[in-house]
């Protein structure tokens, strides 16, 4: 809706849907944000898609090659229930991280070679027709039993006793990070997922490696503090990637784990930035908060808003990366603790399919992420459009889901006391009272105080609602799910 296609009044609505628009500006510096949608709790949103070492790590590739049925099928939502719950209690446990790489003995190298072979079996057999792991195949027993055989060997001290379900993963994600932190790697847990019937589900952790090239502490606020790793190259079957792939930083392990090779600096110059404020200062005229355009396009203006906004306070002096770390010390300030949606994730998947009840789990953890961010962050401009931006993003529901969530709470406190947070309401405005005040919320972020005002009343209200069968729904709700 900015000048060069706005929306008058009784006019269709441009598609901004393409990756030309003004409103995909922010993508390097979030690199999860999507196009802005039009239309606020209205989407149509797809469900969430998942689209060698020596002698021994070639028989571990072949062994995942086997695909010899065995009879009984495999519960999948238990199965998906044990994997995900021991990968969220290995991300959340803490680690005292005092090393940075500095060589490894041969050991401990042969161990992450076969755990490396492994990672690629298991996701090669997952990936071939007929390799789906719930039909319960042979290949996945003999695999497990092949590298568990061969962990007893590499780390007689950390591995021992007969092979049992489970005791692979519990090994993977409580025990192997921990083993590592001491030569200097950091253990990245992912879970491969599977599908049954079009829907993902957790099926193997497979973890990927990495020399730690620095440990510093960064500063969240005067306040507060957390440590930051600095990845190195990543260790694989073909030798060491140095410029590996992952998201910019992750808060597990109760640290921030930077990777130096992804940007995250905006491409927008200062420049084009106050160009496009001074050729669109229409955008931010009061009139239009109770106009006919609120009242259609209520989230469209809310959304140009607070991307101009973004471009009146462009990040300077390394506020984006602290943005970033405002985030990721969301995720980590409880580490250490079962946090009540991991909790849930029982009683959500006895509501829910699997898949359904982790989409729940992870929104409410990027929620605390997101609310973090705009209490802590520098630049509240940034972390606002974030959050704005997130409620059209289809391919990551849980900040999609998040989003939805905080602006409908920052609508709820703004509606009960606008007076409060400095807004009124006009009864006999075209637009109703939630357009106005979503409209009006589009420039917050010109206010920072109240800004955080908001994002502290909010975060209470997660804190209450949080693991509950009630936000569960309100979360899942947006997506036609109704429960079982």
């Amino acid at each position: 809706m900015l000048k060069r296609d706005v929306v008058q009044p009784n006019e269709q609505a441009p598609d901004t849907s393409g990756s030309g628009t003004v409103l995909n500006r922010l993508r390097k510096a979030a690199p999860e944000i999507a196009p802005a949608a039009s239309v606020l709790f209205a989407l149509s949103l797809p469900a969430s898609t998942a689209t060698l070492a020596g002698s021994t790590a070639a028989a571990l590739l072949n062994s995942g090659c086997s695909h010899e049925q065995q009879s009984e099928k495999v519960d999948i939502n238990r199965r998906s229930l044990e994997a995900a719950s021991l990968l969220f209690e290995g991300l959340s446990h803490k680690i005292n991280f005092e090393t940075v790489y500095n060589g490894l003995p041969k050991n401990v190298e042969d161990a992450i070679n076969h755990l490396n072979a492994y990672g690629r079996a298991a996701t090669r057999s997952i990936n071939f027709p007929g390799g789906n792991p719930f039909n319960g195949e042979k290949w996945e027993l003999d695999l497990r039993r092949s590298i568990w055989k061969q962990l007893k060997a590499d780390l007689p001290e950390w591995v021992s006793g007969d092979y049992a379900p489970g005791k692979l993963q519990e090994f993977l994600s409580l025990k192997l990070p921990d083993l590592l932190s001491q030569y200097g790697v950091v253990a990245l847990l992912n879970s491969h997922e599977a599908t049954e019937n079009g829907k993902d589900y957790h099926y193997c952790i497979i973890p990927r490696f990495f020399q730690i090239a620095s440990i510093d502490t960064v500063e969240i606020t005067p306040q507060k503090y957390a440590v930051q790793l600095t990845l190195g190259p990543e260790f694989t079957l073909t030798g060491l990637d140095k410029q590996p792939e992952t998201a910019p930083a992750m808060g597990i392990y109760g640290v921030i784990i930077r990777n130096p090779n992804i940007d995250i600096n905006d491409d927008v110059s200062p420049s084009e930035a106050r160009a496009m404020v001074n050729q669109n200062t229409f955008i931010f005229n009061e009139a239009l908060t109770y106009s006919d355009v609120a009242a259609k396009k209520p989230y469209e203006l809310m959304s140009d808003r607070a991307l101009l906004t973004y471009y009146k306070h462009l990040p300077e002096n390394g506020e984006l990366e602290q943005n970033l770390y405002s985030h990721e010390y969301g995720h980590i300030e409880e580490s250490g603790k079962q946090t009540p949606e991991v909790s849930a994730l029982q009683e959500y998947t006895r509501q829910y399919n699997f898949p359904e009840a982790m989409v729940a789990i992870r929104a409410q953890q990027e929620l605390k992420g997101l609310l973090t961010e705009l209490m802590y962050s520098r630049n509240k401009a940034v972390a606002w459009y974030r959050v704005v931006a997130s409620i059209s993003d289809t391919e990551r529901l849980d900040y999609n889901l998040a989003g939805r969530w905080i602006v409908q709470q920052f609508t709820k406190h703004v509606l009960e006391d606008p007076a409060a947070y400095g807004m009124t309401i006009r009864q006999n405005s075209s637009a109703d009272p939630v357009s106005q005040v979503m409209a009006w919320l589009g420039m917050v972020a010109d206010k920072p105080e109240v800004l955080e005002r908001l994002a502290r009343a909010t975060l209470l209200d997660y804190q209450k609602e949080r693991g509950t069968l009630e936000m569960a729904h309100n979360l899942l709700d947006v997506l036609g799910r109704s429960g079982n």
